[in-house]
């Protein structure tokens, strides 16, 4: 594109223009008449030197990450970490969480830095809504818990969608969309918070209670009220952004499939 001079161009009122206009001359006069070229050049090699962190990064993602109803790192793969590896592979979470890096400064770095060599249950703000917090054995961001004007913790909003079962589907990968044996389910199916006497069946057919799961997965207590589940009386389909009950996954036997997403989750084709 050919320049254009518009009547801004020779305007101060902007921080580009004072730049372009004031600051880029007085260093080519007074510093380096190459300062320009210096500049770019510098740009360039920061570049790079970005790429190859943020790739870095992605590597020890894909290896320990977990992304769901929170992203999360084993606090030992993220302490081994260069401070400068931890700042992306925070940035990383951020991004993933859907929080989005605006307002994202390097005090905050250095805040979940703090976290991180703290103690348990440590958390702290961040921009978007969301909370940084040092568990058992991971360090995990998440979105605040919603609440309602009555104080009430709100739960995720979530869509259901029946179909046959056709040969060869692939069942969905994705955290926020499960699809379950609807001919299983044999009452009314809630969506709530969890309540005493909830239970999820495990692979071995023996059941665990919400309770005792919640605690072997060391989810902080001050959490666990807030998250949703899908449950058939107290019998528990899907905790929702954790895992689903094998009681009512889908076999080789099953005609009608029940998908549900959660809010936040991507449609899932079939």
């Amino acid at each position: 594109l050919a320049w254009c001079e518009d009547s801004t161009n020779t305007s101060s009122d902007y921080t580009r223009n004072r730049i372009r206009n004031q600051v880029l001359p007085m260093l080519k006069e007074t510093v380096n008449r190459r300062a320009v070229e210096n500049i770019l050049n510098a740009g360039e090699v920061f570049a790079q030197a970005d790429g190859y962190l943020e790739r870095v990064a992605g590597q020890i993602w894909d290896a320990y990450g977990c992304a769901g109803e929170r992203v999360s790192l084993p606090l030992e793969v993220l302490m081994q970490q260069e401070p400068v590896i931890r700042t992306y592979l925070y940035r990383r979470m951020m991004e993933l969480l859907g929080s989005g890096m605006r307002d994202v400064t390097a005090r905050h770095y250095r805040q979940m830095d703090e976290l991180l060599a703290g103690s348990v249950g440590g958390r702290c703000d961040l921009p978007g809504g969301c909370t940084a917090v040092r568990g058992y054995a991971d360090f995990h961001i998440e979105k605040k818990a919603l609440v309602g004007k009555t104080g009430e913790i709100v739960t995720k909003k979530l869509d259901f969608e029946t179909f046959s079962r056709q040969k060869g589907a692939e069942i969905p990968k994705n955290q926020y969309t499960k699809w379950f044996d609807y001919d299983k389910i044999k009452g009314t199916l809630s969506v709530r918070n969890r309540q005493q006497g909830d239970y999820i069946t495990l692979a071995d057919g023996g059941k665990k209670t919400l309770k005792r799961y919640m605690i072997d997965e060391k989810i902080p207590r001050e959490l666990r009220d807030g998250i949703t589940v899908l449950a058939e009386g107290n019998h528990v389909l899907w905790i929702v952004g954790y895992r689903i009950g094998e009681y009512y996954k889908i076999t080789e036997d099953t005609n009608t499939i029940l998908q549900v997403t959660a809010d936040g989750g991507e449609e899932h084709g079939r």
